[in-house]
């Protein structure tokens, strides 16, 4: 549930990021090198370096280069729609294939309503319409591609704008959700939904567990936004640690995890928690430090 969390946020700070910055092609250009630059160091190397050791873990050398190039160029979210077979190790890119698609697509459909007139409170209407249209032009699909391919994930992803076009028109929003419980309960959903086991592939997900999930996610931001209390247990130092690294921590931990599961042999899970969890955080230490801090602005 953290990619569906992380998509609203996602998409909710792009798009106050756009609407700062103003409305045209230069900007457009400056914004798409900014998320090349910010992204693309720690994926390059895990394209580079995860299928070189499968292929000399034994994985035939066509398809190692096959794995090296989906995933440098960010489109193994598009594997279930194509029938490519993803390695485990590298299945999660699957979610920058939605972002990408969001930060090519979104900053130009801003600029061309912005040129037809809309105002804020317009593109906010926009945002919820797409968010609706994205997830009913994916529920057709199998669970598999509604659950990968970028129709419902960018749906996601418009939830997100459209409470970011709300901010910026200073709507408050009822007080259940901007001073009322409604942030504790988004973020209790949250935790429960990670408890739950093995709805990814299953009509739950569609119906029920992915809106929920993203509208908590954006009563969450809501109340952050209004300084809600929730603020206080978000922005608790290891959670905010966590986040800081949480790109070099998704993109390596599945891969750790996995070389980790064959040097232990899968003989059970303690060798594989002792081993895994110390090699999952030096590794992401490593790339934060060699990968992505050069790229983040300096109060960071």
């Amino acid at each position: 549930m953290g990619v569906l969390v992380f998509f609203v946020l996602s998409g909710y700070l792009i798009a106050r990021v756009t609407v700062r910055q103003g409305h045209s092609w230069a900007v457009y250009r400056a914004f798409v090198r900014r998320r090349a630059v910010r992204l693309g160091p720690a994926i390059v190397t895990m394209s580079v370096v995860v299928p070189l050791l499968l292929w000399l873990d034994g994985m035939p050398r066509q398809r190692a280069l096959g794995e090296a190039f989906r995933t440098a160029t960010q489109t193994t979210g598009l594997s279930s729609l194509f029938g490519w077979e993803v390695h485990p190790a590298l299945q999660p890119p699957w979610s920058l294939t939605t972002e990408w698609l969001f930060y090519l697509a979104f900053p130009l459909a801003v600029l061309v309503a912005r040129r037809r007139g809309a105002g804020t409170d317009a593109l906010g209407r926009i945002m919820l319409c797409a968010a609706a249209g994205f997830y009913i032009c994916a529920l057709p699909l199998n669970h598999e591609q509604f659950y990968s391919v970028p129709l419902s994930n960018v749906g996601v992803m418009c939830v997100g704008a459209a409470l970011a076009f709300a901010h910026e028109s200073d709507w408050a929003g009822p007080a259940l959700i901007t001073s009322g419980p409604g942030p504790y309960a988004g973020l209790a959903m949250v935790l429960i939904f990670v408890l739950l086991p093995g709805y990814g592939a299953s009509w739950g997900y569609a119906v029920a567990v992915l809106p929920a999930t993203a509208l908590a996610a954006a009563v969450m931001i809501h109340g952050v936004h209004h300084r809600h209390p929730v603020l206080r247990v978000l922005a608790l130092r290891p959670l905010v640690t966590v986040g800081v690294r949480s790109y070099s921590l998704y993109l390596w931990h599945v891969p750790v995890m996995w070389f980790v599961w064959r040097a232990v042999g899968g003989h059970g899970l303690i060798p594989m928690f002792l081993l895994g969890v110390p090699l999952i955080a030096l590794v992401t230490t490593i790339s934060f430090i060699c990968l992505e801090r050069p790229a983040l602005p300096a109060r960071q």
